[in-house]
């Protein structure tokens, strides 16, 4: 797609085969783009258009004829599919935002005193920085995660414990001597280990806004790049997220595109640009 075709001739270099990168970025106040983040490899990108018409029959004679047919609105849907499951596109797909949070493991050793409260043997417990004499189950603590060694007074890990450091949680088997109550599980810190921890907060947000530009790069006509530039997008999620199977994890997102005069006020919708000149 060399952009316009001037030759009034057939020009194999139309021939189109998609390839391409997309690119979202919020909108600031006034309805422009802040900064585009590059959303990954993605198999698939759609665009969808439908019109609705109001037509008009004459009645002037016996057979009523069609005599007009008046559009009356276009819309133009986007779908795409992305397979980099990064925690930027698990936000996409699953309405939510990222953040990151503090790792209380990571920062400095937790002595517990009655910290975990055992109910049943043969069952994982989560770690959390809860303060002094609070149980494993108190929400006010902070789950903790990539920690180090974990000591239980008197008992041996392996045997009446087991760890799954990396995610912060202990496992008592049936055999353990633990036995049901709360007990005193003191964890050091992993001194290699970040501070923080990235998360995403699910749905937490509806619909939101973005720009959205699509660069494309025809693989019939490797030197040519074509931007799509969609001023506002409206998107959401739709489909399976697929986490366990023998194919790749892809998430779908779909929209549609919206009027933008302030990014454009010529073409408020999308805008269509390539170089004229040689490449």
């Amino acid at each position: 797609m060399p952009g316009i075709n001037l030759t009034g001739k057939a020009n194999t270099q139309d021939y189109n085969i998609g390839r391409g990168s997309i690119y979202l970025s919020d909108l600031d106040s006034t309805g422009r783009p802040v900064a585009y983040r590059f959303v990954g490899n993605c198999p698939e990108f759609r665009i969808t258009m439908s019109t609705e018409t109001q037509k008009h029959f004459s009645s002037i004679e016996g057979l009523k004829q069609k005599d007009a047919e008046v559009v009356i609105t276009e819309e133009m849907d986007l779908q795409f599919t992305f397979d980099e499951i990064n925690f930027d596109n698990l936000a996409e797909q699953l309405s939510g935002e990222t953040a990151t949070k503090s790792n209380a493991a990571a920062a400095s050793a937790i002595t517990g005193v009655n910290n975990v409260n055992v109910t049943a043997k043969a069952r994982w417990y989560d770690l959390y920085a809860s303060a002094s004499g609070a149980p494993a189950t108190d929400t006010s603590g902070d789950r903790i995660y990539d920690i180090g060694v974990v000591t239980i007074t008197g008992k041996v890990e392996g045997t009446d414990f087991e760890v799954d450091r990396k995610m912060g949680r202990i496992f008592i088997p049936q055999a353990s001597t633990i036995v049901i109550g709360t007990i005193s599980v003191l964890i050091a810190a992993n001194g290699t280990a970040a501070a923080t921890v990235d998360e995403v907060k699910v749905m937490t947000k509806t619909a939101v806004l973005r720009a959205l530009k699509f660069v494309q790069l025809n693989a019939a006509y490797q030197s040519q790049k074509t931007e799509y530039q969609f001023h506002q997008a409206r998107l959401r999620p739709t489909g399976d997220l697929s986490l366990i199977g023998d194919e790749f994890t892809a998430g779908q997102i779909q929209g549609s595109a919206e009027r933008n005069v302030t990014a454009d006020p010529d073409s408020p919708v999308c805008t269509i640009r390539t170089y004229a000149g040689a490449v």
